[in-house]
């Protein structure tokens, strides 16, 4: 009974250490996160740079499958890995190390073409050139979000990763605080209303004159985000039953990232009629930013903050079940102001931009309106509130809408660098990755070469289902907190390749699992 005892107090104060490990910190800048993140994506664009100018590469690559494994997890999941961990601290000379031979690349495939004054007329051709249907660039920065998603949720609990990217505890910036922002942006863009599958100016109903068409879309949605509380529930279980490590401030104390996103799913349905009324060429923008002046206000002047912090008795206690969730309940209303403008954004891209020209164009509207949404980060995170995670205030989500931004302004000016470098040289972008095509319906094999992006695109939940389990089996199996920063890289090697592994044997079978 004795030894019993000892195992039990000893469970515990490991179960103690892990959750002292990842709370209180106070996070680091804007520039570090958005640097690493860049960063971490940029061996995503070498690749398919290598791909379309070294044509031995590609020959390798469709030719061999130990090279083509290596190639892949080499230069997209590695760059990942090493950045959140051991070259966390220089991330600039990885960065430097990344681009210079990316340079060097476009500057010899520029150079190779002859005749050299023909340049100017072939670019203005290319731009002519007719954009991929499935816009790509959108593809990879949600296959990139869960890729960087998975590999940072195991990370953290290593040493390896810098304690200043942690979440904070409640003001200030850390990377481990953007997952879920990032996430609900990146399914707001790509949203069934934001690809015109919404109701303004649908005809599923108008207003509230169709009641029964609208309680019909409610309870649709209802059905579709159960699977969502289904998971939830089942984290919520083995949480509380095997003693895992918990961070209460985070959502609560039974609420977690699926009931989440469910609840906001699920108010974005219920706010459709608001949304189809409102006299606006922007009704998901007007909508989001009318939530958002509500919930900040309340935060700012009506007492939200302290009720966030210290609970109804002031105290810190959860008497309740709504005041034992109210980080992860109120947060929601933040998350969904997040989705409404994803959403307004999403119909942005999703209008005619429908050749490389007027992707050009986007990326320089989508620059100025990055640098815009920053500075208003900026302003509010000083003069305002300081950004909160916790609470999804207001400069949390300038904050979630100016990071996806520069992702997006990143991913599309490397699409017009590889798709124009493809015109110049000849080559199909089809041929580096199945993102290029301009159609993917139909039966078959969609892969001219192994992609683990397209892979991990084609079923992405699943993959952060299992991300989340096996990251809770190797804090189950293993002390993280002792471990090295060479035991850390290798467990996340392993960890990664074998996510891709299952990635690949669904694409590869034509196996897309809706959740």
């Amino acid at each position: 009974i004795l030894q019993f005892n000892n195992l039990l107090l000893m469970d515990l104060s490991y179960k103690r250490a892990k959750e002292a490990f990842v709370s209180g910190y106070s996070g680091t800048t804007f520039l570090e996160v958005s640097t690493l993140i860049l960063a971490a994506c940029t061996g995503y664009q070498v690749r398919n740079l290598m791909l379309l100018t070294l044509p031995f590469a590609r020959e390798a690559k469709t030719t061999w499958k130990s090279f083509s494994w290596a190639f892949e997890l080499t230069t997209v999941i590695l760059p990942s890995v090493l950045v959140f961990t051991v070259l966390a601290d220089h991330v600039l000379l990885f960065l430097s190390a990344m681009l210079l031979p990316a340079a060097g690349l476009i500057l010899v495939a520029v150079l190779s073409h002859r005749p050299l004054s023909q340049l100017q007329s072939r670019f203005a051709q290319a731009l002519q050139r007719p954009y991929p249907s499935r816009i790509p660039f959108l593809s990879a920065q949600r296959t990139f979000l869960t890729l960087l998603t998975v590999v940072a949720i195991l990370a953290v609990d290593f040493s390896a990763f810098p304690r200043r990217l942690a979440k904070v505890e409640t003001y200030g910036v850390g990377l481990m605080d953007v997952g879920v922002g990032l996430f609900v942006y990146a399914h707001g863009v790509t949203s069934l209303e934001a690809r015109g599958g919404g109701t303004s100016g649908s005809s599923v109903f108008k207003g509230w004159s169709n009641l029964a068409a609208y309680f019909g879309l409610v309870w649709k949605t209802a059905r579709g985000v159960l699977p969502l509380l289904v998971m939830g529930a089942l984290r919520l279980l083995v949480v509380k039953g095997s003693g895992y490590q918990e961070h209460i401030s985070e959502y609560g104390l039974h609420w977690n990232f699926f009931f989440t996103i469910a609840s906001v799913r699920l108010l974005s349905s219920v706010l459709q009629p608001l949304v189809a009324m409102l006299p606006s060429r922007c009704p998901y923008g007007l909508m989001a930013t009318s939530l958002l002046f509500a919930y900040q206000g309340f935060l700012s002047w009506g007492g939200g903050e302290e009720y966030l912090l210290h609970g109804p008795l002031g105290d810190g206690s959860r008497p309740t079940v709504f005041s034992a969730n109210r980080e992860g309940i109120l947060s929601s209303l933040g998350y969904l102001s997040l989705y409404l403008f994803s959403v307004e954004i999403g119909k942005w891209f999703f209008g005619q931009r429908n050749t490389l020209g007027s992707l050009a164009m986007l990326l320089s509207q989508l620059s100025l309106a990055d640098v815009m949404l920053w500075t208003a980060t900026s302003l509010a995170h000083s003069h305002l509130q300081p950004v909160s995670r916790r609470f999804a205030n207001g400069p949390f989500i300038l904050w979630m809408l100016s990071l996806s931004t520069l992702m997006s302004v990143f991913f599309i000016l490397w699409d017009l660098i590889v798709l124009f470098l493809a015109f110049l040289l000849d080559t199909p972008p089809s041929s580096l990755t199945p993102l290029y095509q301009d159609d993917t319906k139909g039966g078959g094999r969609r892969r001219p070469v192994l992609c683990v992006m397209s892979a991990v695109n084609n079923n992405q939940m699943v993959i952060f289902l299992l991300a989340n389990v096996l990251t809770g089996a190797v804090n189950f199996s293993m002390n993280t907190l002792e471990a090295s920063s060479f035991t850390c890289v290798a467990v996340l090697c392993v960890y990664m390749t074998s996510l891709c592994a299952v990635a690949v044997f669904l694409y590869q079978h034509n196996l897309k699992i809706k959740l």
